[in-house]
């Protein structure tokens, strides 16, 4: 690796030589590693072959998921949400334990390693919401309730939220048409004063329609400042929280 001086600084490819530029500076360096024939061919790239096959499997599946949790998403400021499903996804791609290497599935991955997933991950929901909620299904129906939720010991409030708003997202996702978007209904709670804690709450959301491989239900919860009619985000959102309530395969896809 070589550092550039003078005037001019290149970035991009000349011949065998990279040139780039990164936090400390311009540099230049020849282009090596293998090359994409020796790695699709040769016996001595096998284990990187299975790690292609099941990285590209798991990759294409993060930005389904991405989509699929976006609603939600909307609602908190999440961090490196890519990288971190991402992460999770592989996680559980590596949990099959019925296929080998190189063959393992999403289908067949632990799903429970979803189980709990912060979107905000500088706001975890247990932490902000600090009781458990309740939490039933009915078939395709899941329902979240909290009993005299109060405002001191149960929530940990923003000092300028004057409201508060619960929500429940229910998706399915993958796989998809390359021009679809994952069908998802988001229920949420009345706006809620800070004033009226506590308070009974029960929320319901029904996973749409259609058969797909995978399902997710995600519960949430956003501080809001509100006058009048209108509502204000508190804190630019990084105070919302939410995270994934369950995920898994939908059974009918296997059917």
């Amino acid at each position: 690796m070589a550092k550039q001086e003078g005037l001019i600084k290149l970035t991009g490819k000349l011949g065998e030589v990279v040139f780039y530029k990164n936090k400390d500076g311009y540099f230049a360096k020849t282009k090596g590693g293998a090359s994409r024939e020796r790695i699709l061919k040769e016996a001595g790239f096998a284990r990187t072959r299975e790690n292609m096959a099941e990285f590209g499997s798991a990759a294409s599946m993060v930005s389904q998921l991405k989509l699929a949790l976006w609603p939600g998403s909307l609602r908190c400021a999440p961090n490196k949400l890519h990288s971190r499903l991402s992460s999770v996804l592989n996680r559980i791609l590596k949990s099959d334990p019925e296929n080998s290497r190189g063959e393992r599935t999403l289908l067949k991955g632990g799903w429970d390693l979803m189980r709990n997933f912060q979107f905000n991950d500088k706001s975890k929901f247990s932490n902000v919401v600090k009781v458990k909620p309740r939490i039933e299904r009915t078939e395709q129906t899941w329902k979240v309730s909290f009993s005299q939720l109060r405002a001191a010991g149960d929530l940990q409030l923003p000092s300028a939220a004057t409201h508060l708003r619960f929500f429940l997202l229910a998706t399915k996702f993958g796989p998809l048409g390359e021009n679809d978007s994952p069908p998802s209904n988001l229920t949420e709670s009345h706006t809620i004063p800070v004033e009226s804690l506590p308070i009974d709450l029960e929320l319901a959301a029904e996973l749409p329609d259609g058969d797909f491989a995978f399902y997710a239900i995600a519960l949430g919860v956003e501080f809001l400042i509100c006058s009048g009619p209108e509502e204000f985000e508190v804190g630019r959102r990084k105070f919302d929280a939410a995270y994934v309530v369950e995920a898994g395969v939908w059974q009918s896809s296997l059917e």
